[in-house]
């Protein structure tokens, strides 16, 4: 039985793997990046995760609590791109910067 659930797990893996890297190639000369989502299998979270990163993707931040995202709304109740940045420096220990050109 364990061993049916291991090579299922292995090949869901590899199948998420190979079907990343696929994409990653078909956009390598393109000025994109493919990154991933954080809408995966429950409990399976971080491996599938792997799995996109090893095919070539950039993994998107893990769950809701490990980035902030700065929305219109947040940037006109701070008064600015800027304060709300700055704001944001001021509360967390970490950050980085995702940009998204859609």
């Amino acid at each position: 039985m364990g061993e049916r659930v291991a090579l299922n797990l292995t090949m869901s893996l590899s199948g998420i793997a190979t079907l990343t890297h696929e994409y990653a190639e078909k956009i390598a000369d393109l000025p994109a990046q493919l990154v991933d989502t954080r809408k995966t299998t429950p409990g399976l979270r971080l491996l599938q995760k792997y799995a996109t990163q090893v095919g070539g993707a950039i993994n998107h931040p893990i769950g809701l609590d490990d980035g902030v995202m700065i929305k219109d709304n947040h940037i006109q109740a701070a008064g600015g791109i800027g304060e709300a940045i700055a704001r944001i420096r001021k509360t967390i220990p970490f950050y980085r910067i995702l940009t998204n050109p859609i």
